[in-house]
């Protein structure tokens, strides 16, 4: 009977780890959709997307202008000039969602950059030439 027992508490042990083991691995990530983040998902580039940056700073004055991205790209350097190069027109990349979840970023670089008292940032996306644009925004204000 002692045999049995520990058997018995083996195979609950391990149906306990396998339930577990699916929720962490799936569970969790799938749950992150609830937010539209898909932050703990497996966040991999799957589809080509046509993406358009937008940068417009505001002086002090009140005075706006546009901060062209490949300039924004030579100000940060590295990597990041290869996202910001030519992305004044709508350019093919892997689509996914680090250039939306890193807007704010994008403009805390252009209020640097600029010295601006604000900046707009909008990314617009689509599909192909044919499809609507999808326009994501940040509006920051910049630090003195």
């Amino acid at each position: 009977m002692h045999i049995l027992a520990r058997v018995a508490f083996a195979n609950r042990f391990a149906l306990v780890h396998s339930v577990l083991g699916v929720l962490v691995c799936i569970g969790l990530p799938l749950a992150s959709y609830a937010d539209g983040s898909g932050r703990l998902a497996f966040n991999m580039f799957t589809t080509m997307r046509q993406i358009r940056l937008e940068v417009v700073a505001t002086d002090r004055s009140g005075t706006s202008f546009e901060v062209p991205p490949t300039e924004l790209g030579r100000f940060a350097g590295g990597a990041a000039s290869q996202f910001f190069g030519g992305a004044e027109q709508f350019r093919r990349r892997p689509a996914g969602l680090q250039p939306r979840v890193h807007l704010a970023d994008i403009a805390r670089l252009a209020c640097r950059m600029t010295g601006a008292a604000t900046v707009d940032v909008r990314l617009l996306e689509r599909a192909d030439d044919t499809a609507p644009v999808e326009p994501f925004s940040v509006h920051q204000t910049c630090q003195p």
